[in-house]
C-alpha cells in the first residue's frame, strides 16, 4: 500500500508542476477547463475516503473510492474525445498538457483502486 500512496503523490506533484512550468499560462485548454476541474475533484474526494478508509477500515468506503475511480476513468476518456475533435482550440502544447495531465490524474485514482483491494484483503480475506 505504502508504494501506491507513494506513487499517488509522485502523480500529484507532476500535476503541480506542469501547472508550474505553464505559469502564468494555463496548462490546460479554455474548452478543457470544467473536465479538469471535475477531475481534481474526484481525485481529492477519493483521497480523502483512502485517509478515512485506513483509518477506519469501514469497508463501505472501498465501494466509494471504486465509483469515483470510474467516474475518473469516464472524464479521462471525455478528455480524449475532446482532444480528438474539433471541441478543444489548442495548440500541439495544450494538447500534449491536458492528455499528460488527464492521465496523470486517471493514474491517481488506480493507485487508489489498487490500495482498496489491498484493504478488502486484509478485510475480509478475500481475494478478488
Amino acid at each position: 500500500m505504502s508504494s501506491s500512496l507513494e506513487r499517488m503523490a509522485d502523480l500529484a506533484q507532476h500535476i503541480a508542476q506542469l501547472a508550474r512550468y505553464r505559469y502564468p499560462e494555463s496548462a490546460i485548454p479554455q474548452g478543457l477547463r470544467k473536465t479538469f476541474t471535475k477531475m481534481a475533484e474526484t481525485d481529492i474526494a477519493m483521497a480523502q475516503r483512502l485517509v478515512a478508509l485506513l483509518r477506519t477500515q469501514e469497508p463501505r468506503l472501498i465501494e466509494e473510492i471504486r465509483d469515483l475511480d470510474d467516474t475518473l476513468d469516464e472524464l479521462h476518456a471525455k478528455v480524449f474525445e475532446k482532444v480528438l475533435s474539433d471541441k478543444v482550440n489548442a495548440d500541439a502544447t495544450g494538447v500534449v498538457d491536458a492528455t499528460l495531465a488527464s492521465r496523470y490524474h486517471e493514474r491517481f485514482g488506480d493507485h487508489a483502486v489498487h490500495i482498496t483491494k489491498q484493504m478488502n484483503f486484509f478485510l475480509s480475506g478475500a481475494a478478488e
